[in-house]
């Protein structure tokens, strides 16, 4: 017998990165009240700023940061300024999904956003509740 996380929900988060924050870690993806698991199915980010960055992820269990991964965004990614760049998947290029029982992640970008422009990063989770025996 083994106990089997019970899915609730899928849901959707994300966190905007902007030049005031600098190259601080920003928290985007922690467990939902009442979770016991959140699977992170995927990643996606996007740009307006006008050069390319590089967004860093970490994972941290409330005591350390782990970094996870990181990728470059072109100028303009997954906006109508930049037509025919997308926007940049992190997690399902990597081919992998990544789940936690506590902590959370983080992300920043390496050198500061451009002022009046903004990074978005976006998850796609599911939540798991409950315990049951199977």
């Amino acid at each position: 017998m083994i106990n089997v996380p019970t899915y609730v929900a899928n849901r959707i988060v994300g966190v905007t990165l902007q030049n005031a924050q600098g190259t601080n870690l920003i928290p985007f993806v922690g467990l939902a009240a009442g979770s016991v698991i959140t699977e992170v199915d995927s990643i996606i980010v996007s740009s307006d700023d006008t050069v390319e960055r590089i967004v860093e992820f970490y994972y941290t269990d409330n005591l350390t940061n782990f970094f996870m991964i990181s990728t470059r965004v072109p100028p303009g990614a997954g906006y109508n300024t930049a037509p025919g760049t997308p926007a940049k998947s992190i997690l399902e290029a990597a081919a992998f999904r990544f789940s936690f029982s506590s902590g959370s992640l983080k992300t920043k970008a390496t050198t500061p956003v451009t002022a009046g422009k903004t990074i978005t990063v976006v998850a796609h989770t599911k939540e798991y509740q409950g315990l049951t025996t199977a």
